[in-house]
């Protein structure tokens, strides 16, 4: 049977084990930030709340379709031929998951995109294009 001073060194014990046990485990952990010039894109915030009051009016009429490994972006037939802007496809939970690609449109209005070898899960997409003086910019969760 224990005697109460080896019942404390064996409490203290399994204390400090699982103390550094958690420490190794934070260390495992990544820290991801949601990109790398955090602080720059905080103050022009303003001009994407911009962007997204003059997308508001076409917002709903661009259609998303996943089929297979290719993702279709269906865009008002006004904005055929638009090139210049960007998509991309955020993942939050790995940044290594994340996908970017130019904006070209083409005569209908479409473009498509290879997403082979991604991550199933849900993502955020986020398209911004200008045309003229105006900036656009659209977000929407999308399940791949």
């Amino acid at each position: 049977m224990f005697h109460w001073g080896r019942k404390i060194l064996v409490l203290y014990l399994g204390f400090v084990a699982m103390m550094v046990f958690m420490v190794v485990m934070s260390f495992r952990q990544s820290n991801d930030l949601v990109r790398d010039d955090y602080y720059e894109a905080e103050l022009k915030f303003q001009d994407q709340i911009n962007a997204e009051k003059n997308a508001s009016s076409i917002r709903d009429s661009i259609h998303v379709q996943t089929n297979g490994n290719t993702l279709t972006l269906q865009f008002p037939k006004q904005l055929a031929g638009l090139s210049g802007g960007s998509v991309y496809l955020y993942r939050a939970s790995s940044a290594d998951d994340d996908r970017k690609a130019e904006l070209r449109l083409n005569d209908e209005a479409a473009q498509e995109m290879d997403i082979s070898g991604m991550k199933k899960g849900v993502y955020t997409l986020k398209l911004s294009w200008d045309q003229g003086a105006d900036a656009y910019y659209v977000e929407r969760k999308i399940f791949l």
